[in-house]
């Protein structure tokens, strides 16, 4: 997911190199060298054709993702952030039953928790038109 690195070819030349002198100096059966071999030609296979969970054609594909991913972030922060407030404000409420000031309101606990049950789903409702 990351851009598009100007260095790559560079990378995996050194890699290849690397690679190779490594192979050179190691004294090892034929057996582990066609396994390896057989494991780095399906490696490349898999780089190839993107056989992966993510695939991106090019880095436009690749920075629109990036770019999607933080907006739902910031989407998902909101709907939280507006729903912590809620909850806060709910609990104030609740919290705030049967004292001298809220009395005059409402006089009976379950009409206080239908009236915030009622509240939440229109809240909840107005928070899930929004993401959509």
């Amino acid at each position: 997911m990351a851009p598009v690195n100007a260095g790559y070819s560079e990378a995996v030349y050194e890699l290849k190199k690397n690679i190779i002198h490594i192979l050179g100096s190691c004294v090892s059966s034929s057996n582990n060298i066609s396994e390896f071999t057989e494991w780095m030609t399906s490696l490349w296979t898999a780089v190839k054709h993107e056989n992966f969970i993510f695939s991106f054609r090019n880095s436009l594909v690749a920075d629109a993702y990036m770019r999607l991913c933080t907006e739902f972030n910031k989407w998902e922060w909101d709907f939280k952030k507006e729903m912590y407030t809620w909850v806060t404000t709910a609990e104030t409420r609740i919290s705030n039953f049967g004292t001298v000031a809220v009395k005059s309101e409402i006089s009976d606990m379950a009409e206080v928790l239908t009236k915030l049950k009622s509240e939440a789903c229109t809240v909840l409702s107005k928070l899930e038109t929004k993401l959509l």
